[in-house]
């Protein structure tokens, strides 16, 4: 076997021969580089200009506000209602019917005067029953009082005879007792004598107690009829009562805001059957988030606010407990009286909690997007420069400076939350 090495050929063309793997990898590098640095320097471009590229903005879709030192209230904001200031609401005391409608929601009432005609039948008899079995009563208490008095007093006379006889029987003895000393009468006798006093007495004793047991029975049954006659005038009252309410009548000067209407509809016991207002004057009902519990506290000055009103007053009222997370509280107005206000109208309510002072402040706005520090724009001529101001307490109409504004800077307080991402924006 031939055992001579193998003798590789090469081909005297140099396009026959394999490229070195190094240079292979330094071309591809190559290729990487051309396609991907253009892309890089693209990509860079874009964001370095697109941060500073300013977008442009009118000045009619803004509003501004100049930074200025005043007083700034901290306050609590909350949603209420306008309530009158009074207002009954009148409910049926017992079943009956709508027999005619004499005055229609929203008319003046004046005190006596009849709103609604309902019917009367059961509570008028039951009244007639009332009066009766209390007369009844009221009869037999003095019958039976008359009797009783009548039994005393025959009591009480012979009571008097049984007296006089006790002491006729005592001086009777007495006498026999001394003619037995002297010898003038035996001791039978003087022992007859003593033994028909004794038994006068016993008769005495028990006449007193009759009377005494006579005088306790009447106070007993008087005691218990004059009971069962305060039930009966309580009962007459009652029925009294719910005639008074039935005959549908206001009980004051005011305004009916409802009254049954339908005749011949049933009323049942407790159904209101009309609501009485008086609507010159109104208070506010207002409710708040529970973690405010502690905070809300009775005398606090508030402000309500509806489209450009605004209207003072204080907590006056705070419900005690909490529904459903929320806390209920009402407002004194001021002007309580105030032509604007309305039943039902719907109004924010800012509570004031605490008194800044004269501090540096701004028109509160929707920038705001709490305390601490937060990005704003400052116009600038004709720019809004993004500036990071510090914002302490917010108050019902202005938010207070701590830091990053000075006094006349003038700060777009409109919602500015999607230019947040630029340095700058231009003002047309």
């Amino acid at each position: 076997m031939d055992k001579r090495p193998a003798v590789i050929q090469h081909s005297d063309n140099p396009m026959d021969r394999p490229l070195n793997l190094s240079v292979l990898n330094s071309r591809k590098r190559k290729r990487i580089l051309q396609i991907a640095v253009p892309g890089v320097v693209l990509i860079g471009a874009f964001l370095f200009f697109s941060a500073w590229i300013a977008p442009s903005i009118s000045r009619n879709e803004i509003r501004t506000a100049v930074v200025d030192s005043g007083l700034v209230e901290a306050s609590i904001s909350a949603t209420g209602t306008v309530i009158p200031g009074f207002e009954e609401a009148i409910s049926s005391p017992t079943e009956t019917r709508v027999l005619k409608v004499l005055k229609q929601p929203g008319e003046k009432v004046s005190k006596g005067d009849q709103f609604l005609l309902v019917d009367l039948s059961e509570p008028s008899l039951a009244l007639d029953r009332a009066e009766k079995d209390l007369a009844l009563k009221t009869n037999s208490a003095r019958q039976f009082k008359l009797e009783q008095e009548h039994s005393i007093n025959d009591l009480e006379s012979q009571l008097r005879i049984k007296r006089l006889r006790l002491a006729y029987l005592k001086s009777k003895t007495a006498q026999e007792q001394r003619m037995y000393e002297i010898g003038g009468t035996s001791k039978d006798q003087l022992e007859q004598s003593k033994l028909e006093e004794e038994i006068a007495s016993t008769e005495q004793a028990g006449l007193d107690q009759s009377i005494r047991n006579a005088e306790q029975s009447l106070k007993n049954q008087l005691e218990s009829y004059t009971t069962e006659i305060a039930t009966l005038k309580k009962e007459r009252a009652d029925i009294q009562r719910q005639l008074d309410i039935l005959s549908c009548r206001s009980p004051r000067e005011g305004v009916l805001t409802m009254v049954a209407q339908e005749i011949g509809s049933t009323i049942h016991r407790g159904d209101i059957i009309a609501r009485i207002a008086n609507l010159n004057e109104y208070r506010v009902d207002a409710e708040v988030s529970d973690i405010h519990s502690g905070t809300i506290i009775k005398g606090q000055r508030a402000h309500v606010s509806w489209t450009g009103v605004t209207l003072d007053g204080e907590v006056s009222n705070i419900n005690p407990s909490i529904e459903n997370g929320i806390i209920k509280f009402s407002l004194s107005l001021v002007e309580k009286s105030d032509l604007r206000l309305r039943s039902n109208l719907r109004v924010d309510v800012a509570v004031v909690t605490a008194d800044k002072g004269v501090s540096l402040r701004v028109a509160k706005g929707p920038f705001l997007t709490g305390s601490g520090a937060q990005e704003v724009f400052v116009v600038r001529g004709d720019r809004g420069v993004r500036t990071t101001a510090t914002i302490g307490a917010s108050g019902y109409d202005y938010v207070e400076v701590l830091g990053g504004l000075a006094k006349g800077d003038e700060v777009i307080v409109s919602d500015m939350k999607d230019y947040l991402h630029v340095k700058e924006v231009r003002l047309k």
